[in-house]
């Protein structure tokens, strides 16, 4: 393969493949940003399993009842440019476990500062009862109560045969 020299700034020398490299390396850190960005619009779906329950703040403090292998979500509102998001704070990961970072469904073409569901999906893992605590908080506002609880005590009976 003949390399090709190329002359840029000043009279610094690349050869072609190192051009090439550093090309392919920029685009790839223009990518950086919205790697791990959960972020999707409304009317599209992050994961094609389908959960079998979804919850909302109107499921709030209830008892719920699931399977073994159910997928379920949590769906809650949230305002990231408030500083303001959910986290789990209680979890039997041995009963339940949480499947993957929280995701943000963000309103089809959402002026900035609109408010986003912000969706947790779970797996049941085996039978027993156990309950969910989310608290809509300030991350570094570690001394402060969070502006809003939510909470499922949730049942999970074995897997249908």
């Amino acid at each position: 393969m003949r390399k090709m020299k190329i002359t840029i700034f000043a009279g610094a020398k690349l050869t072609r493949t190192t051009g090439i490299f550093c090309s392919l390396m920029g685009l790839g850190a223009g990518l950086i940003p919205t790697m791990g960005c959960a972020a999707t619009h409304a009317g599209e779906t992050a994961d094609t399993t389908k959960p079998v329950n979804s919850f909302t703040i109107a499921n709030n403090a209830q008892k719920v009842t699931v399977n073994v292998d159910d997928v379920f979500e949590v769906s809650l509102e949230s305002n990231a440019s408030t500083g303001y998001e959910w986290s789990i704070v209680t979890q039997n990961t041995k009963i339940i476990e949480s499947d993957g970072k929280p995701r943000f469904v963000i309103p089809q073409e959402a002026p900035p500062g609109t408010p986003a569901q912000q969706v947790f999906r779970f797996k049941a893992k085996s039978a027993g009862n156990t309950k969910l605590v989310l608290h809509y908080a300030r991350p570094w506002e570690k001394d402060k109560e969070p502006a809003e609880k939510f909470s499922l005590e949730i049942a999970v009976n074995k897997a249908k045969e």
